[in-house]
């Protein structure tokens, strides 16, 4: 009898000294949310930004990197809550050359326990002055044909 209160004890001692371990988490969504698109110079892009977390959310930053050397920073905003939805329009970058631009666009959330999170946006800008342009004069031959087709 003696030996099934003290294992109870023990029991009792053993879960109650278990504590449960809070894992933070910070969620980023956004509209548009296409990963790969194709935009033109001047475009205005409309986002959508969903935060969440379990601890108070304190900032919202997003980073522009064009062609994987100017970087710079085109919003930063304190925030608060555990869930917050943000709009901001984007305007692409005004290209002026003839190659297309990659442009990557970071979103970073923090919360007031300093865990960050960050999901990424990369699209490619091409200038409005690039277009297919009309030709004439091509000889085209079926696969059918002996001539080179």
């Amino acid at each position: 009898m003696l030996n099934r209160v003290f294992l109870l004890l023990c029991f009792l001692y053993f879960f109650s000294s278990c504590q449960e371990k809070r894992l933070d988490f910070i969620n980023i969504s956004f509209t548009p949310t296409e990963q790969y698109e194709i935009r033109n110079s001047g475009e205005i892009i409309h986002f959508s930004i969903k935060l969440s977390s379990n601890s108070d959310l304190s900032n919202l930053v997003i980073v522009q990197i064009v062609n994987s050397s100017i970087i710079d920073t085109i919003h930063q905003k304190q925030i608060s809550g555990f869930e917050e939805t943000e709009s901001y329009i984007y305007t692409c970058p005004d290209i002026s050359s003839l190659d297309t631009s990659s442009v990557k666009l970071i979103f970073y959330c923090s919360n007031a326990n300093g865990d960050i999170n960050e999901r990424a946006k990369i699209f490619s800008v091409i200038s409005e002055n690039v277009y297919l342009s009309e030709t004439t004069g091509h000889t085209m031959f079926s696969n059918n044909s002996s001539e080179f087709n």
